[in-house]
């Protein structure tokens, strides 16, 4: 057993040195990990890209700003991907041109 308590806590400091610089490093939270490794594979990676709905020709647009409707809410998803606020609105823009079902 150590008699001198100097002598333990220098032995306990020089083991805690040790222990936290043998620590294994990781990469930073801002690193690039598209390289990283999983069991000697690349990780992969699939890269979709998607297109905007065409825009609507500003005659339509003007068309479809001047159809009085009612403020009720009631949405309606046409098959553009555009949410309609409400059955005239949708209405309206049928009439204007914009041929897409609800």
């Amino acid at each position: 057993m150590i008699r001198e308590p100097r002598l333990l806590f220098k032995a306990m400091l020089i083991l805690l040195i040790a222990a936290v610089g043998a620590a294994p490093q990781f990469p930073g939270w801002d690193d690039d990990l598209t390289s990283t490794f999983i069991r000697g594979k690349p990780i992969e990676t699939e890269v979709t890209t998607t297109t905007a709905a065409p825009t609507a020709s500003p005659r339509v647009l003007a068309c479809i700003q001047s159809c009085p409707a009612t403020s009720e809410y009631n949405p309606i998803c046409g098959s553009d991907n555009v949410n309609y606020y409400n059955g005239g609105r949708f209405d309206c823009a049928v009439r204007c041109g914009l041929s897409k079902s609800g």
